[in-house]
């Protein structure tokens, strides 16, 4: 992987569950991320440590296929509460511990929504009308209220398909739709959410249909962006994501690779990331997972290492320092992958930083190199300073011998240190040179 500041990086690997992870989600402004997988037991990890602060188990439950969390909106009471659906057809509500980053398991309220192993397929939770939404294998879907930390004792609507509904979505500014995605036919159904007919009998009430349309091929899995504009499916017959925008679109505008090898597909799940939903997480082979801008510009693919199972559980969140990604393996013992990457106003902080920084080296390396040339100049004056002191010594020397000389003093004489033989001879050459000078 690059080192770029704009690249996401390994943060944490997560080890504990013994089977599959079906699925993940992010809660508590990031810091934390709930789990559950075939090993039939949900995992709370604290996202800083990558410790697992909690363990849910319970022995109806079978497989755990499905997590979603509602969160009371700013000016309403009530807890948070997780939701989890397994494979033997029962939703446990856990509302989250008091002043704590834990659930309560005590408090847990298991419903029995459907039939005996017929397991949840898909679920979803609108915070604004306190709703949840639950479909099964067998084509069932309900619609529940949220009345005291717990699913209602009965459903506001029931819904029955001849397909399995491999995705379940809110949507609207108020959550006014419901759109159900199909996992073999590949229809895209859209309903309205509100109750038909308060009138009718709960079981006998059923939802009003607005539209069906035929996608390009079977359901793996199904995604929305924040701003409900676009729909992103994985494609079990092409094994690409498919965008459609806008979402009653009758063909995508594209469709994003993520395998080499279209042999034994699997589900794949993706997500939306960053702010405004601008890059799509999607899950590959080989335990790789793959991030696109929405114009389908192939960013970065992330790596599991040692690992060739297909990604299906991902998600996404922004913290307030790092923009988030967690990818889950299918494969026994899998692990749990959660990538970072430092929001844009760190970058920027951190290339302004190394610019800063850069800065400073450069001048301190100026300082030096100027310092340099002083103490060279400084040492160069001084040798010359020294030079011409060592020549007047020398022109004094040789001044005084040769008064000396035309003095007529001995032939060998003595000044300072220095013996002088012989200069007698010179004397009348030196009285020229002195003469030429005009020293005389």
């Amino acid at each position: 992987m690059s080192d770029s500041d704009s690249d996401y990086r390994l943060l944490q690997t997560l080890h504990g569950h013994r089977n599959a992870v079906n699925c993940v989600l992010f809660f508590q402004n990031g810091e934390l991320l709930v789990s559950g997988g075939d090993d039939q037991c949900v995992r709370c990890w604290n996202i800083s440590t990558g410790k697992c602060i909690q363990m849910l188990m319970e022995e109806r439950w079978g497989q755990v296929t499905a997590l979603s969390l509602y969160e009371p909106q700013p000016d309403e009471s009530g807890s948070t509460v997780l939701f989890v659906g397994t494979g033997r057809g029962t939703v446990t509500a856990y509302p989250l511990s008091t002043g704590k980053q834990t659930f309560n398991a005590y408090a847990g309220v298991t419903a029995d929504v459907f039939v005996m192993n017929d397991s949840v397929e898909s679920q979803a939770v609108d915070p604004l009308n306190r709703r949840f939404v639950v479909g099964s294998h067998q084509g069932s879907v309900k619609m529940f209220d949220i009345v005291d930390d717990k699913l209602s004792e009965m459903p506001q609507w029931n819904l029955e398909l001849d397909d399995t509904p491999r995705s379940i979505i809110f949507y609207g500014n108020i959550s006014q739709y419901i759109m159900i995605n199909t996992l073999y036919d590949g229809n895209s159904i859209n309903l309205e959410a509100n109750v038909p007919d308060v009138s009718e009998e709960p079981e006998n009430r059923k939802p009003v249909r607005i539209s069906t349309r035929q996608l390009q091929g079977s359901t793996g899995s199904t995604v929305l962006s924040p701003d409900g504009t676009a729909m992103v499916v994985h494609n079990l017959r092409s094994d690409k994501f498919d965008v459609y925008k806008p979402l009653d679109a009758a063909l995508p505008i594209l469709s994003l690779s993520v395998s080499e090898v279209h042999e034994d597909l699997f589900a794949k799940g993706a997500a939306f990331g960053e702010p405004g939903g601008r890059t799509l997480v999607c899950g590959g082979d080989n335990g790789h997972l793959h991030v696109y801008t929405l114009m389908g510009n192939h960013v970065q693919t992330l790596k599991h290492k040692n690992d060739w199972s297909t990604i299906y559980a991902v998600t996404t969140t922004v913290t307030q320092d790092y923009y988030l990604i967690t990818s889950a393996e299918s494969l026994d013992p899998p692990k749990i992958c959660i990538w970072a990457k430092e929001m844009d106003e760190r970058v920027k902080e951190k290339s302004l930083e190394r610019e800063a920084q850069a800065t400073q080296t450069f001048l301190e390396a100026q300082a030096a190199k100027e310092a340099q040339k002083v103490q060279e100049a400084q040492a160069a004056q001084e040798a010359q300073m020294l030079e011409i002191a060592t020549l007047n010594r020398r022109y004094a020397f040789t001044l005084r011998a040769t008064l000396a000389l035309i003095a007529g003093e001995p032939s060998f004489f003595t000044v300072g240190s220095v013996a002088i033989y012989g200069l007698q001879w010179h004397k009348w050459n030196i009285v020229e040179a002195l003469h030429d000078d005009n020293q005389f």
